[in-house]
């Protein structure tokens, strides 16, 4: 009888268990939002008080009225492209030269006195000599192209983003240096300003049927493919952000890039067929240059090195060489590529 009672038990225990409770009701009621907290927006092209605060903050710190960098910049200066841009066959504007020469006076409150005064440095455009044999045209691109006196002709070091401002590079050094061919173009490394105007100073045809050597460090190719090519669409957005080149021109917009005052808008297009070294032909995604190779486009350039990047996915291929000038043989310099 006890068990009898036990096993009656259990069975209802288990039975209620099994027992699927009715759902609840759904509450269909919408839950209130919170409020909103209004923040009104700053007016169009006009500072915040905490952007001018901020910004007084970083002048007081400036030695804005040192002007040795701005002396040291103007050091040199032999002659401006006339005009006030650089145009394309079609007339469109592939570099504003107008609207950077319009970042002058004093820092307006939109923007930070450090990079104002840094875009008056990077804005001062025109050929400037080095020293003797050694060039340089600044200011009408992204990058600068530097030009050496060979024996035969021009050597260029990095022709610019565009051909359409390479070809106004090259143009103002022969109106003001006396027209030269270009005998050779060095590339120091894989960033695209720094080879992608090249068909504005040489051409296939120049290759073919001069043998006008193309020298790149190893690797070039690939990493010049895998940056522009592979990942293009990552680096066309990644530059947008960085670079600003989307927005207008002047102090409510894009003021400078800061390493140089902004991309230009014409052809970039490398393509020349073959990178040499040491006056062989190499296929373009061939070998290089070699680490300590010599003696090449004649005793102008004495030596060049290939040198490994610190930051590898910023500067994948990269090289330095040093200059001896015919009329200076015992003076030397060095170029030294991109080191981040």
């Amino acid at each position: 009888m006890k068990h009898t009672a036990l096993l009656l038990a259990a069975s209802a225990l288990l039975g209620a268990c099994a027992t699927v409770a009715e759902p609840a009701p759904e509450d269909t009621t919408e839950a209130a939002a919170p409020p909103a907290i209004a923040f009104p927006a700053p007016p169009m092209g006009e500072a915040t008080d905490a952007t001018r605060a901020a910004n007084a903050a970083v002048a007081e710190r400036l030695p804005l009225d040192d002007q040795g960098d701005f002396e040291d910049a103007a050091h040199g200066l032999l002659a401006q492209i006339e005009g006030d841009a650089i145009y394309a066959d079609d007339g469109s504007v592939i570099w504003p030269i107008a609207e950077y020469d319009k970042v002058a006076g004093p820092a307006p409150d939109t923007v930070n006195p450090s990079l104002w005064r840094q875009s008056q440095l990077t804005n001062m455009h025109g050929l400037f000599e080095v020293m003797d044999g050694i060039y340089q045209v600044r200011g009408y691109d992204l990058s600068v192209m530097s030009v050496i006196r060979g024996e035969t002709g021009w050597i260029i070091v990095d022709p610019l983003l565009s051909s359409e401002t390479a070809a106004a590079a090259l143009q103002l050094v022969n109106d003001t240096l006396g027209e030269r061919p270009v005998s050779g173009v060095i590339y120091t490394h894989s960033h695209a300003d720094h080879f992608g105007g090249v068909r504005g100073v040489i051409s296939e045809a120049d290759i073919e049927t001069r043998g006008i050597p193309v020298l790149a460090p190893i690797g070039f190719s690939e990493s010049a493919v895998a940056e522009n090519l592979l990942a293009g669409n990552h680096m066309s957005r990644r530059a947008a952000l960085m670079f600003g080149n989307t927005l207008p021109h002047g102090p409510t917009g894009q003021v400078s890039i800061g390493l140089g005052p902004g991309l230009s808008f014409g052809l970039g297009r490398p393509g020349l067929g073959r990178l040499g070294h040491h006056g062989r032909d190499l296929s373009p995604l061939g070998l290089g240059l070699r680490r300590g190779v010599s003696h090449t486009s004649g005793p102008l350039i004495r030596k060049r090195w290939l040198a490994p990047p610190r930051n590898a996915w910023r500067v994948p291929s990269t090289m330095t060489f040093s200059v001896a000038p015919i009329q200076l043989s015992r003076v030397r310099t060095s170029c030294a590529a991109e080191r981040e």
